[in-house]
């Protein structure tokens, strides 16, 4: 269990402020103490740096200050659920990659759907006397499939 109240005592209270960005591009897991002083860092500099953001940011992997969050909260949740913790250039890594996951996902699903179209075009084209709910097929998915 992580004691941020502890972290923050740690010192004297401005012991814990740490005005520089950690090391992003580090390979070697933060500890859970680690991810903590940094979460409350980020926090305290988007809170000092940015109040007029604060709702109304976004995630972008190229800005330190919420790479670093976002590291540190994973760390965070990690540790909660006695996951590995990671390294904030492995977290980074992650990071940039879901993104492109999300545009290759919505890529290969929309050209399924397109080839589904053009299916039912093309047998409509070839007969004629075909309604269009005749030419298409209607496929059911359950949560729990039957006869396996």
């Amino acid at each position: 269990v992580v004691d941020l109240e502890a972290v923050v005592r740690e010192g004297n209270s401005q012991n814990w402020v740490d005005p520089k960005i950690p090391d992003l591009h580090s390979q070697a897991p933060w500890t859970a103490s680690q991810s903590a002083r940094v979460f409350l860092n980020c926090v305290h500099r988007i809170v000092q740096g940015r109040p007029t953001m604060i709702g109304e940011l976004t995630f972008d992997k190229d800005d330190n200050d919420a790479m670093a969050f976002v590291a540190a909260a994973a760390n965070l949740r990690a540790h909660a659920y006695g996951v590995e913790l990671v390294s904030p250039f492995h977290a980074k890594g992650i990071a940039g990659n879901i993104i492109h996951a999300i545009a290759t996902t919505n890529a290969v699903v929309a050209g399924l759907v397109v080839l589904e179209a053009l299916s039912i075009l093309s047998r409509r084209s070839r007969d004629k006397t075909c309604s269009l709910q005749e030419s298409s097929y209607i496929t059911y998915i359950t949560k729990d499939p039957k006869g396996r």
